[in-house]
């Protein structure tokens, strides 16, 4: 597997970036392929070398993960305004 560089956050990226947990690696490759690279699920699979399912399966596990943690820092955030 190759590894990917991604561009720097930078303003409001790097702030929201301080607030959202940090995926598994597994859970960030897929993220990356999907929605970095553009690629389909079935792309993604092919790339990383694991069935769609898995591929599916850890982008909506990671996606639930954000959303949570975003859900949970909405209030923090409006507190601090």
């Amino acid at each position: 597997m190759r590894a990917y560089q991604l561009p720097q956050a930078t303003g409001i990226d790097a702030l929201v970036k301080v607030d959202l947990p940090q995926p598994k690696p597994a859970h960030r490759q897929v993220l990356v392929e999907t929605y970095y690279c553009g690629r389909s699920v079935a792309e993604a699979a092919q790339v990383l070398g694991v069935p769609p399912g898995t591929v599916a399966a850890r982008v909506s596990r990671c996606l639930r993960r954000l959303r949570d943690s975003l859900q949970e820092s909405a209030p923090r955030a409006a507190s601090r305004g």
